[in-house]
């Protein structure tokens, strides 16, 4: 007997998308790859210009160097000098704009996916047949609509797009600093990846528990305010008024607590693994000058190290929180897939309109109907 897999985040999101969004999401990934690819340059460029900063000499001992010089035409070792410090303040510059156009870029993506999503959900619950909203509570679908649409869009699309292009940003930047010392950014890798990778894998489980329970509170919450505020003369003749308060204030509570545990476990380990990074730098250069190596040979590998760990760290944190996203906003993936995909739904016969002439009477006879349930 075969077992259908559950499809992934990714696949669902494909599904309920239309293929010009789905073009639209691809373009926008590759525009991602191409800001993390001028990132690494910026990081890059620093080592090779400190190196020339710290000794002139490397000019002529560096074949590509060298040959820049050589064709560029300059006049002596300070007028390359400039060149050269325009040209990595340019590339910095440049590495440092290309994500402000692509968060501009991805915002205008995101909020036109949140219309269009949540105009779509909208028109499946309307083509639904009567018998469908029988055992619905009409406040849940306005819900799905108008916060869950905009919260899967937000979070979980965004989520995904964070994993690939800043994935891709540190591979990049790892590929190069093994280039430059293996020994010390596996090191890192280990220390660094390895945390990041072990406190992911404890709360998986958690978050996602956590994110099936938000769904509901979330629901509760706008069943018990829709319920009091639309049925307002019966709450007040009944005298109701705190049941729906207490009903209310107890699940806003519970979808407070739930969001709480996401945000609190997404943003501790930033702190203490920043600590961990830029401290274990410094833990390297006072152990190599106490070894009897000279500053000047250790500055240009230490400034290529901090400057990227200046940029690793916020990518690598961000995939993480990005995964935790992932994890903790599946359940309302999985709500609002089933509702736009499903089409097992009852429908309804459809409405015979031929005209039949009228010549004596119409007679019923054996005709019955019930809902479900």
């Amino acid at each position: 007997e075969q077992t259908t897999r559950e499809p992934t985040a990714v696949r669902k999101l494909y599904e309920i998308f239309t293929p010009r969004e789905r073009a639209q999401a691809l373009l926008l990934f590759i525009g991602s790859l191409v800001t993390a690819l001028l990132q690494t340059a910026g990081v890059a460029v620093v080592f090779p210009f400190i190196n020339v900063a710290m000794n002139p000499g490397v000019i002529r001992e560096n074949r590509w160097l060298a040959a820049l010089y050589a064709r560029g035409g300059f006049a002596d070792a300070d007028s390359f000098m400039v060149f050269l410090g325009s040209a990595v303040l340019a590339v910095i510059i440049l590495s440092s704009i290309a994500p402000a156009i692509l968060a501009w870029a991805k915002a205008r993506f995101l909020l036109n996916k949140n219309h269009a999503l949540s105009t779509r959900l909208l028109a499946a619950y309307l083509s639904r047949p009567y018998q469908y909203f029988l055992g619905k509570n009409s406040s849940e679908l306005g819900k799905n609509v108008l916060n869950e649409a905009g919260a899967l869009v937000m979070n979980m699309l965004m989520a995904i797009f964070e994993v690939l292009t800043q994935g891709a940003l540190l591979v990049v930047l790892l590929v190069m600093l093994l280039m430059v010392n293996v020994a010390v950014t596996i090191t890192a890798i280990i220390l660094l990846g390895g945390s990041y990778a072990l406190l992911g894998l404890a709360t998986r489980s958690t978050l996602r528990r956590h994110g099936t329970r938000r769904v509901q509170a979330n629901t509760n919450r706008y069943r018990f305010a829709t319920e009091a505020l639309s049925g307002i003369k019966t709450t007040r003749v009944m005298g109701i008024e705190p049941y729906f308060l207490a009903a209310y204030s107890a699940n806003s509570l519970d979808y407070a607590t739930h969001t709480r545990f996401q945000l609190v476990s997404g943003e501790l380990p930033r702190y203490l693994l920043e600590a961990i990074a830029f401290g274990g730098i410094i833990f390297f250069l006072v152990t190599r000058l106490a070894a009897g190596a000279q500053i000047s040979d250790l500055l240009p590998l230490v400034s290529l190290y901090a400057f990227a760990a200046y940029r690793m760290m916020p990518a690598l944190h961000r995939v993480y929180y990005a995964v935790n996203q992932l994890h903790y906003y599946g359940p309302i993936l999985d709500r609002i897939h089933v509702d736009i995909t499903c089409d097992d739904q009852p429908g309804e016969a459809p409405a015979d309109n031929a005209t039949t002439p009228f010549q004596r009477s119409i007679r019923l006879s054996g005709i019955d109907f019930r809902y479900s349930d």
